[in-house]
């Protein structure tokens, strides 16, 4: 028996999951670890926590299942993008990762906007637009801020290259990783030389780059676990390799992840820009395909922040139940989602309403957010007609109705929930000679668990509801560009 392991290393964690050649899931494994913000803006972490990190996870791994190193045939690392990492000639960090959650860089990042120019930007990256936390915008602040870092930088890293260096002696990088450093040209599918000589960097001090499911090489650092004849191989960022674990390489379906915000994720087999530049594009991991990646910041995190802060000791599962006994429209309460932004809005609150009510009013918010999403994606000519739920959101069956409900379409959910583990094993098992491409192995290892259908008369009466949402927000936003505007004229 061969197994596949897939490392998912995120902001504040890394998961490691073990996965034989049929997807089935053998262990799941967590180990989180502190961001460190030693002051406003500053986010950072010592690049040798994600190396020490990922050795425990597999030692806990092996130790938990007792399978020998030897039968793990390959393994696939992704991880978060943008981190950047800068090493020496040999290997060595020469600061701390400064994290792309970070914004000391917001000067940078308008400066860097200004000189290419925001359409440019959006036509060569596919990013919508540039942000202090991205890599280009990191690599200029350094050059700025510690020159005599920045001119002992052998390698910029991200941190999926970095840990791949660690566990392989080999400095590589995958093409559907970097479409968010700003530095690549996703129509060229290469660095981007403008950019490079604006930074004043070489492709010498970038890693090489492959595409998804290649293999860089096989373990060289036998402490970490694993045996020196297993594999390593590259795999997109992990909203792109949560999708291939989601079997969402085909036009047509959509992956909605309902976690601490909501993220939405679509295939096309071409490159889509939005003209309102509202959503940025990605490489998918199968040559020729890309992805569309809306998200908003706000998402399972509003409930949450409801049971915390005014609901003591009620589980999820309990909130959910409650909810559902709540009919459609929630008697008449209408929430705006924005509560990690501008502000939120909670609308028609009467002191008939009770808990019940208000967690039902922010299962249908995140509803009418995604739905919001995918109308801006049917601009674009993206279909919605199939929705594969992620996230902690799809284990509640009540926000999946109502999610099936407000779309007027079917919500499907999947046997493994650990979907960016899955997808990262998937390309290991690729490399491994184990299936001959994606489509083969997606349709061998990704298993569909159960599927909502929508209700006729919820959905028609969801209508009325989501263009009174919709109203709402755009009153709402009216008034809150008018206030800022009087601010700026004070």
């Amino acid at each position: 028996m061969k197994y596949l392991l897939g490392l998912d290393i995120g902001t504040s964690s890394i998961k490691g999951g073990l996965f034989d050649a049929k997807g089935t899931q053998i262990s799941i494994t967590l180990k989180e670890y502190e961001l460190e913000k030693s002051s406003a803006g500053i986010v950072e972490l010592d690049p040798e926590i994600y190396w020490q990190s990922v050795k425990s996870i597999i030692r806990k791994i092996l130790k938990d299942t007792k399978i020998e190193p030897l039968q793990i045939a390959s393994v696939g690392v992704t991880s978060q993008g943008e981190t950047l990492i800068c090493v020496d000639s040999d290997g060595r960090p020469l600061r701390k990762a400064i994290v792309w959650l970070d914004t000391r860089a917001k000067e940078e990042a308008r400066v860097l906007s200004e000189f290419f120019g925001p359409k440019k930007l959006h036509e060569v990256t596919g990013q919508h637009e540039a942000i202090p936390g991205y890599t280009a915008v990191l690599i200029k602040w350094l050059s700025s801020h510690e020159s005599e870092i920045f001119k002992k930088v052998a390698k910029f890293l991200l941190v999926e290259d970095f840990i791949i260096s660690r566990l392989t002696g080999q400095y590589i990088t995958d093409r559907a990783l970097v479409p968010s450093t700003l530095l690549f040209n996703i129509r060229q599918n290469d660095w981007w030389d403008l950019m490079l000589n604006y930074l004043q960097i070489s492709r010498n001090q970038l890693p090489k780059l492959l595409d998804s499911g290649t293999v860089v090489g096989k373990v060289t650092d036998s402490e970490c676990g694993l045996s020196t004849e297993t594999l390593v191989c590259s795999t997109p960022i992990d909203q792109v390799t949560g999708a291939i674990g989601s079997g969402n390489i085909h036009t047509g379906i959509i992956t909605e992840t309902t976690g601490t915000t909501l993220s939405i994720c679509t295939c096309t087999d071409q490159i889509v820009y939005d003209p309102e530049r509202r959503i940025s594009v990605f490489a998918h991991g199968i040559q020729g395909k890309y992805v569309l990646l809306p998200w908003a910041p706000v998402g399972g995190m509003l409930l949450r922040w409801f049971r915390d802060e005014f609901v003591s000791n009620v589980s999820f599962e309990e909130l959910s139940n409650m909810a559902g006994d709540i009919a459609p429209g929630s008697d008449g309460l209408i929430i705006l989602p924005h509560f990690a932004g501008s502000g939120g809005l909670i609308h028609g609150i009467t002191l008939s309403h009770g808990k019940a009510h208000l967690a039902r009013a922010i299962m249908e918010s995140i509803a009418f957010l995604l739905r919001d999403n995918l109308e801006a994606l049917k601009q674009l000519g993206i279909d919605s007609s199939k929705v594969v739920s992620l996230g902690g959101g799809s284990r509640s069956e009540c926000w999946l109705q109502i999610k099936a409900d407000v779309l007027n379409c079917k919500i499907t959910t999947l046997d493994c929930e650990e979907t960016t583990c899955l997808g990262a094993a998937i390309l290991a098992a690729i490399g491994a000679g184990i299936y001959s491409n994606i489509e083969t192995a997606v349709a061998n290892m990704v298993k569909f668990k159960k599927h909502f259908m929508p209700n006729p008369l919820n959905s028609e009466f969801y209508d009325v509801v989501f263009s009174k949402y919709r109203e709402l927000d755009n009153i709402y936003k009216l008034e809150r560009n008018n206030k800022n505007e009087k601010v700026a004229s004070c």
